[in-house]
């Protein structure tokens, strides 16, 4: 389906197409080759110093992205020196807390198991007294 080149859409599409992409394009390729023409015929002296230029701007996105991590990884250990002040008091009240509750369950587990060591405690009193007249009477 062919586009209808007398819609305005479509040529204001063009339009842009050109002004936006197609021009910026052309012209930093031809603003390119005029400097790599100029650098290569200016002589060894002027060709280093472009090479070195050219070595900054290659580097400088690399030195603000590391700048970056160096930011977020001081902020980390910022960070984990305040934890590291905060955490230890509360720790011991957590222990102090856990202790507690483990000596009231420890209590409560005893008394809860009374009734049926009673029970077995007696079963096993009957029992030994049973077998102690039932032997006396067989011998």
């Amino acid at each position: 389906m062919e586009p209808d080149h007398t819609d305005p859409y479509y040529r204001s599409h063009r339009r842009q197409l050109v002004w936006q992409i197609l021009l910026p394009v052309i012209l930093l390729t031809v603003v390119l080759a005029i400097v790599f023409f100029l650098v290569t015929t200016g002589g060894e002296k002027r060709v280093r110093l472009v090479a070195d230029v050219a070595l900054l701007l290659l580097l400088l996105p690399l030195l603000f992205l590391a700048l970056g991590g160096m930011i977020a990884l001081i902020l980390a250990v910022v960070a984990v020196a305040r934890l590291m002040r905060w955490l230890p008091p509360r720790c011991v009240q957590v222990h102090k807390y856990v202790v507690g509750g483990q000596t009231v369950l420890q209590r409560l587990a005893n008394r809860s198991v009374q009734p049926v060591f009673w029970i077995h405690q007696m079963s096993a009193t009957l029992q030994q007294i049973a077998d102690t007249f039932l032997l006396r009477g067989k011998r």
